[in-house]
């Protein structure tokens, strides 16, 4: 592993950030040049189209490349000092130019995002042996239904050419029935380090698109939910209710005349969404602001709706228990927390909750 993927593995370049610190855009990405070792020595730093970084140095006396700091076995006081420096000037722009990713693949790090949008559930990092392992468990119970490794590829595809490349993999947990004909799909293999019996294991290099992912980990969050059944009563979960925000859209329809403490709708119904969840309803542009809050007493009605696009085979029923002027929670706010886009259901961030629950 080279010194750039070892400072700048689960980290995302910012460009505006890039800019800031003194990156100049080229043909292939942003590049950036430092003197160090006192004016003697400049490295030349890469941030490609793809996020990757590279870096050269050169020797300014000799008007060559220097590459004996890579070798590590080279200990001397002069080499030593020029990879300790060079070092230094990767870590202030890891520092300076990056945000922090949990997972090294960009779509390992989408699919941790959708799943945080869709149940509001994040990675933990369980084993101090292997601390880029994320599990992401059902809160109710602490059972997880998804685990995030970095791993040679040879462990899955058993070829040695292989052996070099560091990829991340899902471990997913399917139906004992299903496991042999999700292995005949490309990019899903016999699960490596848990049950083969019960889970797979899919490489996250795009192979996979993100929607057969969480229609996977779907099915897999399926099974660490206890259904309990008592007499008279339907099966239920005892986990607290979530809380979401949920867009409207304008152009199908107009909210505002129903905006009022009380008042019953029916909504298109969200994936995770559960009855006792809170809604807090977000109603698009021109208004881009938080207007309501309500809460969930039905799910799963049966409704048929298309339109421009939009299907409807179930919704949701709830009931209005809050109202919000148009300025009191508008989208800068809610970008402000975190909630870059309202496109679909997703998690109410816990902080931006109490602010706008605090009068």
């Amino acid at each position: 592993m080279t010194t750039e993927e070892k400072i700048f593995s689960r980290k995302r370049p910012d460009s505006g950030r890039l800019a800031e610190y003194g990156f100049e855009k080229a043909e292939n990405g942003f590049i950036y040049s430092e003197k160090f070792m006192d004016g003697t020595f400049m490295a030349q730093v890469l941030v490609g189209k793809d996020g990757r970084v590279s870096a050269r140095v050169f020797d300014l006396e000799a008007d060559e490349e220097y590459r004996a700091f890579r070798d590590e076995n080279r200990l001397g006081e002069f080499v030593g000092r020029v990879r300790c420096e060079f070092e230094g000037i990767l870590s202030r722009i890891a520092e300076g130019c990056f945000t922090d990713q949990p997972f090294a693949s960009d779509q390992a790090n989408r699919i941790a995002e959708l799943i945080f949008e869709t149940y509001g559930e994040k990675p933990d990092f369980p084993f101090a042996s292997a601390p880029s392992y994320g599990a992401v468990r059902n809160p109710d119970n602490r059972k997880w239904y998804l685990l995030i490794m970095d791993v040679t590829k040879d462990k899955l595809t058993g070829k040695k050419a292989d052996r070099d490349k560091r990829v991340d993999i899902a471990n997913i947990k399917a139906a004992p029935g299903d496991i042999e004909e999700l292995k005949k799909e490309d990019g899903i293999y016999s699960c490596y380090h848990m049950n083969k019996g019960n889970w797979v294991s899919v490489i996250l290099d795009e192979t996979v698109t993100d929607e057969r992912l969480m229609k996977l980990i779907g099915i897999s969050r399926g099974f660490t939910i206890k259904k309990c059944r008592v007499r008279g009563a339907k099966s239920s979960d005892s986990g607290k209710p979530k809380k979401w925000i949920v867009p409207s859209n304008p152009k199908y329809y107009d909210i505002e005349p129903d905006m009022y403490i009380g008042n019953e709708m029916l909504w298109k119904q969200g994936r995770g969404i559960r009855t006792g969840d809170i809604i807090y309803l977000y109603s698009g542009s021109p208004v881009s602001a938080i207007r309501c809050r309500a809460v969930v007493t039905a799910v799963d009605i049966p409704y048929s709706f298309s339109e421009g696009g939009l299907v409807i085979r179930s919704v949701m029923k709830m009931k209005i228990d809050k109202v919000y002027e148009p300025d009191h929670c508008t989208f800068a706010m809610v970008k402000e927390y975190g909630v870059l886009a309202v496109r679909c259901p997703r998690f109410m961030p816990e902080k931006l909750e109490k602010i706008i629950d605090s009068e």
